[in-house]
């Protein structure tokens, strides 16, 4: 088990540093920069969610970059595809950020359009320790100003894998690809930190820092050495007072060719230990390369320069140091003499340090040169800041001494030079010479300049290489003569050439103007001659005041800006062009450039720094005649002069101006922006308070006139008049000029409040109104859920009826939006449904069954089960399920009996999913069985007996209508037992009335009224409070009722003939029949004789008898109450209805 879990730990740490690399990009140092992660063969982002210095802390280290030193966030310049990570926690101690806590791989949802920099404590250099493009591969952490150590060797340098590590590597240097890997090293290891290089399966790196890593798994006896394809012996052939700058050439065998590559000057200067490029040029011969260093060979003399011998000194920006004699050789002598153009070389030797000991400021050590080098500087040799030596080496040569003006068109002024002791210097001072005269600072700022009295410029007053040939002296204007004599084709040649217009195509003269003065000297030049007064001079011949020289020459001169209308000057002859140098160039100068380049007449201040490059021309000379500059004169570079240090004239006319609207909701509004020097800057409010400018700039936009309204940012919308939304504003705007790039952002107070009706699910509200399903989108789900930290959106549901005639949110968004509070939204009644959107963080799972069964989960505030999960399921995620129940148990199958339902829920997941909420997703599945998932702790439910089946249908209805016949029965049965009870009391009264008929026969009896409807009134309430039911002859008869008194019978004594009934006497079905008879002179209802109680099972018809009423005398109450003898329990009268008492 412990083998298991360390082969994993070995896996998660080669997929955590291999394949999920860290690298910074865009930024100075790749320990500085956007963060990018190498994941899927691809970089992508990491978002920012959850951001913290601990985040940074953990990103640094696993940059191999030190601890963390601030961010910064900042508007994405680019579409952010992929981002690979968000939501990222870390704790601070974890060696590597995808050992941090999060979601996973392309997970989580960044919609944010802004990026995380961060600044790590390191700082990183990295060089070669040897050769210019080969040597042994040494690092720093602070920028280069001590070295911490060397990359190591022995774990696959350059083999398999890693080797593009090497060209990563060379391609970083600039030193094109990896060439070859030296077997041996170059140098001895010294004690130091190592660190490992690991590029396998990485792409689109760009510094081998970002291969870096700590360990490499092997120990570090070698360091890594490589050398580069570009690696090749290098010199530059030209001037020995700067030796980084000259001709280029490289080594072929014993031979030197011309290198033609204008593209790789700064490479070259690097190279060749001459700083970077300055400026270049592709000649004829090859590429002129003048390099920042300034690098020359020096001879000392007690410490100080002698002529032609001396100490060698190498002087490397005014710095000097000396070259150590180790193995010092007359090759070597013969290569400085040369260089220095003091001859050849008389005497090599070797000279101790005048202290005694070693030197501890040698530049150059174990110097080996082929004798055909340049200069001593292109030798090979080990160059170092700490080498050591003990003595210096020293030469004898021979030399001359030369002096010129230079830099200026003619002979008699220009730039004092002085070539002395075998080197070309600046004269800084008129001391250095007897030549006096006045001073023109116009020549160069550094040097002096100098101005004779004899000095005169011609020019052509024409186009730019044809015309009458003009002189002018002093600020005096005068014209060459066009006499027969000496105006001819070869003095001719020489003006165009001095003029730099090629050859003569067409000599001639013409008449003088009534002001124009002939110039009275004459020249006889020869076909070699580069400036007319360098020709000789001849007599005055006879017709010298007769006629003016014109000429046509054969070239083209124009000179133009790079850019149009703003650029660097560029000056074309005959197709070629090149720049001019920015010292003399004057603002006079470029007014009438930009004039004649139809440009506009006013001159911009350039905000932009100019970039070194190659110029062609020192400066540019104009006469008070010239109104063009492509009729002044030029003064071309020497090949060896370095006077202008690469700094080209650059100008920007108003012409190049442009203006624009930034985009809005209208054609012609917007923040106003202008173009220039191709950069879009935003304009301040102030500038446009003049209406002219405004009505210039809507013209010039095809708008119109301009509104008298002037619009502004959110800051100063209080300028702004009757706003009624953001969009009455413009977007956001930015200082002008500013080295702060960064675009502003705008937040605004009172930001709108979105929410959802429950924790990160529910009906979407913005400050508390709900939102219509008009035009909702995915897009908007997630800005929600983002905004409410509730990770990625699940999805959106609009099911539920809005509120008739009530208004609602309606939210539009758009691309650069990226929180609901920026949409733009309108209040109206809602069509259609209102918005519920359900986010990962509101996610819940659980199972059926104690840990197992149907898995279900619960994201839109109920549960439900998911569809079968898709195979491969990622197991990780399974265990998180499981992590309570003893982990996850694959072995454990599902029920085989199941029924098959249609799921709206599917559990999405892949390898890159660490957490099994954010695999939430709507979609559907139709007639499938339910996922499921067992636990270890599982138990699986025992088998219970087979319960038994339910009863049918019809055995239910049966029991249940059998019932309720019965409970009718002995309804029934209860109401004929209380009929019966009463039929029972009524034969007891005509019983206790028989022996009245008696005395009514006899004749003894009062007359009384007809009391038959009263006694069938009585024998009705009687019934009525036994309990029985009434029908409905009973109802219609209660109307007509009378009061009836019996004076025979009382309410007692009928209660007590009802108490001696026995009622297990009565049974079976029956119904009271009564028949009339007679009782005290009223008719009375009596049973019918014939009727069986115990069998009857209909009511037979009433019959009636009368009887006849006698008065009779009044019986005393004492007679009236004498006791009747009662029925006893067995008196057949009682038991057998039918017969007579």
């Amino acid at each position: 088990m412990m083998l298991l879990l360390f082969l994993f730990l070995l896996l998660f740490t080669a997929i955590a540093k291999g394949e999920n690399r860290l690298i910074l990009i865009d930024g100075s140092n790749p320990c500085e920069g956007i963060i990018q992660i190498y994941h899927d063969n691809k970089l992508g982002y990491i978002g920012d969610k959850h951001w913290s210095d601990k985040t940074e802390d953990v990103v640094c280290k696993s940059t191999q970059c030190g601890k963390g030193n601030g961010s910064t966030r900042e508007p994405a310049m680019r579409p952010l595809d992929p981002v690979w990570l968000n939501e990222v926690k870390c704790k601070g101690d974890e060696s590597h950020l995808g050992e941090c806590k999060h979601p996973g791989f392309a997970i989580s949802q960044f919609d944010t359009g802004t990026l995380r920099r961060i600044q790590c404590s390191n700082k990183i250099n990295i060089s070669l320790d040897g050769y210019a493009c080969a040597g042994a591969v040494k690092y720093s952490t602070d920028a280069g100003e001590t070295y911490s150590g060397y990359f190591c060797k022995d774990n696959g340098w350059g083999l398999d894998k890693n080797k593009d590590a090497p060209n990563i590597l060379c391609k970083s240097l600039k030193c094109g690809t990896a060439k070859e890997i030296p077997k041996k090293p170059w140098i001895t290891l010294k004690q130091s930190e190592k660190m490992w290089a690991d590029c396998s399966g990485i792409k689109g790196l760009t510094n081998l820092w970002q291969c870096a890593t700590a360990t490499g798994g092997s120990a570090c006896l070698n360091p890594a050495t490589v050398i580069c394809s570009d690696h090749e012996i290098l010199q530059l052939s030209g001037d020995a007072s700067n030796v980084c700058s000259g001709l280029l050439q490289q080594r072929d065998g014993e031979a030197w060719t011309p290198v033609r590559d204008i593209k790789r000057s700064t490479e070259w200067c690097e190279r060749m230990h001459c700083g970077t490029s300055a400026h270049s040029s592709l000649a004829a011969d090859g590429l002129q390369l003048n390099c920042t260093d300034n690098v020359r060979v020096v001879l000392m003399d007690k410490g100080e320069p002698s002529h032609c011998y001396g100490e060698v000194y190498i002087q490397r920006n005014n710095y000097s140091q000396p070259v150590c004699a180790s193995l010092w050789s007359d090759k070597e002598a013969e290569v400085v003499c040369n260089e220095l153009r003091c001859g050849s070389s008389v005497l090599r030797n070797d000279k101790k340090s005048s202290r005694g000991g070693e030197m501890d400021n040698v530049i150059m050590h174990n110097v080996e040169c082929s004798g055909k080098e340049s200069s001593l500087w292109h030798c090979r040799a080990q160059r170092d800041p700490h080498l050591r030596c003990s003595s210096k080496a020293y030469v004898v040569c021979s030399e001359s001494m030369k002096v010129k003006l230079k830099d200026t068109p003619g002979k008699c002024a220009g730039r004092l030079e002085i070539k002395y002791e075998g080197k070309w210097q600046r004269n800084r001072s008129p001391r250095d010479s007897d030549i006096t005269g006045r001073l023109d600072s116009n020549v160069n700022k550094e040097a002096v300049g100098i101005t004779c009295e004899g000095h005169a410029m011609i020019f052509l007053d024409g186009d730019s290489c044809s015309g009458k040939v003009g002189i002018q002296n002093l600020q005096q204007t005068y014209w060459l003569s066009g006499s027969n004599v000496t105006w001819n084709k070869e003095t001719a040649n020489t003006v165009c050439r001095e003029m730099h217009c090629g050859g003569v195509l067409n000599v001639n003269n013409t008449l003088p103007g009534g002001e124009e003065k002939v110039w009275d000297k004459f020249y006889s030049c020869s076909r070699n001659e580069t400036s007319l007064f360098n020709c000789g001079e001849t007599q005055n011949p006879k017709d010298f005041n007769f006629t003016i020289a014109t000429v046509k020459c054969s070239g083209e001169k124009t000179m133009n800006l790079s850019g149009g209308c703003l650029g660097y000057v560029n000056v074309c002859l005959n197709g070629k062009c090149g720049g001019v140098c920015a010292n003399p160039w004057t603002d006079e100068d470029s007014r009438m450039l930009c004039t004649s380049q139809n440009c506009g007449e006013h001159v911009l201040k350039p905000i932009t720094k100019t970039k070194p490059m190659h110029v062609t021309f020192k400066s540019v000379h104009c006469t008070e005649m010239t109104h063009n500059l492509n009729k002044c004169n030029l003064v071309s570079f020497d090949d060896n002069d370095k006077t202008c240090n690469n700094n080209p004239a650059y100008v920007v006319c108003s012409g190049s101006v442009k203006v624009r609207l930034t985009p809005s909701r209208e054609k012609c509004s917007g923040g106003l922006e202008v173009n220039y020097e191709n950069q879009w800057l935003p304009v301040c409010k102030d500038a446009l308070k003049d209406k002219k400018t405004r009505n210039t700039i809507c013209r010039e936009l095809d708008c119109g006139q301009a509104a008298d309204e002037i619009k502004d940012g959110p800051k100063t919308a209080k300028g702004v008049q009757n706003l009624k939304s953001i969009w009455d504003c413009e977007k956001k705007t930015s200082p002008l000029p500013s080295s702060n790039t960064n675009q502003i952002f705008i937040k605004c107070q009172d930001e709108p409040k979105v929410n959802l009706s429950t924790q990160c699910a529910g009906k979407v509200t913005v400050n508390d109104l709900e939102v219509c399903n008009t035009n909702w989108e995915d897009r908007y789900s997630r800005l929600v859920c983002q905004e409410l930290s509730c990770s990625n959106a699940i999805g959106f549901s609009a099911v539920e009826e809005p509120i008739k005639d009530k208004e609602y949110f309606h939210v539009n968004c758009e691309e650069n939006h990226y929180q609901i509070g920026q949409c733009k939204r309108v209040k109206g009644k809602c069509e259609k449904m209102l918005v519920s959107v359900f986010c990962a963080d509101n996610v819940k799972f659980k199972s059926t069954e104690k840990c197992g069964g149907q898995i279900q989960v619960n994201y839109r505030n109920r549960w439900e089960e998911v569809c079968p999960l898709a195979k491969p399921f990622p197991e990780k995620l399974l265990e998180t399920l499981c992590e309570n129940c003893e982990g996850y148990n694959s072995s454990i199958k599902g029920s085989e009996v199941f029924n098959r339902v249609n799921l709206e829920t599917t559990l999405s997941c892949t390898k890159d999913h660490n957490d099994l909420m954010h695999c939430v997703e709507q979609k559907s599945c139709v007639d499938q069985k339910p996922a499921e998932i067992y636990c270890n702790g599982y138990v699986p439910k025992p088998e219970n007996p087979e319960p038994p089946s339910p009863p049918p249908v019809g055995i239910i209805l049966g029991v249940g209508l059998l019932l309720v016949l019965v409970i009718i029965i002995v309804v029934i049965i209860r109401i004929c037992i209380v009929n019966k009870g009463k039929n029972i009391s009524l034969r007891i009264l005509r019983k206790r009335m028989s022996t009245k008929e008696v005395e009514i026969e006899s004749g003894d009896y009062d007359n009384v009224p007809d009391m038959s409807n009263q006694m069938e009134d009585l024998g009705a309430a009687r019934f009525k409070e036994g309990g029985s039911f009434h029908s409905n002859n009973d109802v219609r008869d209660a109307a007509e009722m009378q009061p009836l008194t019996l004076q025979t019978l009382t309410a007692a004594e009928g209660e007590h003939l009802l108490q001696d009934v026995p009622m297990d006497k009565v049974s079976g079905k029956f119904c009271s029949i009564l028949i009339p008879s007679v009782y005290n002179g009223v008719t009375v209802e009596e049973e019918d004789p014939q009727e069986d109680y115990d069998d009857i099972e209909a009511c037979p018809e009433f019959t009636q008898t009368e009887a006849e009423v006698h008065e009779s005398p009044q019986e005393s109450p004492q007679e009236s109450t004498a006791e009747e003898p009662l029925l006893v329990e067995g008196d057949d009268d009682y038991l057998v209805p039918g017969q007579d008492g």
